[in-house]
């Protein structure tokens, strides 16, 4: 993320693969960056599956933990945001209101790509239509981490003080 603009150079694909074999693919690629680097997931992480005894947040830290010249934050939150209000920022980074584009994808991000071109409101509903598969989990990922890096984290409701 520079100058508060955010750059996506790549993407994981990987069908019916475990969370395992998508930390491999990651390590694969980018094991050796040195920068610090931060995982995001969604709220679902958190929880522990009948096929294995961990979690995926479980295992995406203890595969963090094992690889001593890593410089890692793994951040899942204890709940998702609104759905409508990840679909806001995601498209508000995209194209502002004023005009300003605040989100780079590289021309190789294509599953990312087709996910933000394809992804669609259920006709007459604020509910997104998930009947592809396909669609839906590359902007999901993408949704998470603009809400991790930038989303605006004010209090609701009655505030003591001035807000202007």
């Amino acid at each position: 993320s520079l100058g508060g603009a955010v750059h996506v150079h790549d993407e994981i694909v990987l069908h019916s693969s475990t969370t395992e074999e998508a930390l491999e693919e990651f390590e694969a690629r980018y094991g050796g960056h040195r920068g610090g680097m931060r995982f995001y997931g969604d709220a679902s992480g958190r929880q522990r599956k009948t096929s294995s005894r961990f979690s995926d947040l479980e295992i995406i830290r203890g595969f963090v933990r094992s690889r001593p010249g890593w410089r890692a934050d793994v951040r899942f939150g204890k709940t998702n945001p609104p759905v409508r209000d990840r679909v806001n920022l995601v498209n508000g980074r995209l194209k502002s209101a004023s005009g300003d584009i605040r989100l780079r994808i590289a021309p190789r991000c294509g599953s990312l790509i087709e996910d933000l071109e394809e992804t669609v409101y259920k006709e007459g509903s604020s509910v997104i239509d998930k009947s592809d598969g396909r669609r839906t989990h590359a902007t999901d990922a993408l949704g998470y981490l603009l809400w991790g890096e930038h989303a605006l984290h004010h209090p609701v409701g009655e505030q003591v003080g001035r807000l202007f």
